[in-house]
């Protein structure tokens, strides 16, 4: 079993990240599309595990996080990993949503590398 790559020597693992969301604005139902972007650092190759992770609202009103998986695999040093991932606002029988701001982070290896806001909004407002 190979471990994760960590930042060593004070060098961070990831030299660049992007992370976005379209539209930064929705009702509960409705769903996003995030786009990241990130580049590793040069030298040796790294077992990087790059997730997102959401701080959902919650009825009253305090926030719990969440991860997604976007990639678990070894890349080459100076490798750029990016793709897109369609997320869904609607209700499901494990999880409810609430209206509020919504923070989104990058992750990689566990350590945050980007974040973003939406502004998720009930269903039936403007």
């Amino acid at each position: 079993m190979t471990a994760y790559a960590a930042g060593d020597d004070g060098e961070p693992l990831v030299a660049e990240a992007t992370l976005a969301i379209a539209p930064d604005s929705v009702r509960i139902g409705d769903s996003t599309e995030l786009r990241y972007e990130l580049t590793i650092r040069e030298g040796e190759s790294a077992k990087v595990r790059v997730e997102y992770g959401i701080d959902f609202v919650k009825a009253g009103g305090r926030t719990s996080r969440k991860l997604f998986l976007l990639s678990d695999k070894t890349v080459p040093g100076g490798s750029r990993i990016g793709g897109t991932r369609r997320h869904s606002w609607a209700d499901l029988s494990t999880r409810r949503h609430y209206p509020g701001e919504h923070c989104i982070v990058l992750l990689v290896n566990g350590v945050e590398v980007g974040e973003t806001v939406l502004l998720l909004q009930a269903d039936g407002e403007a």
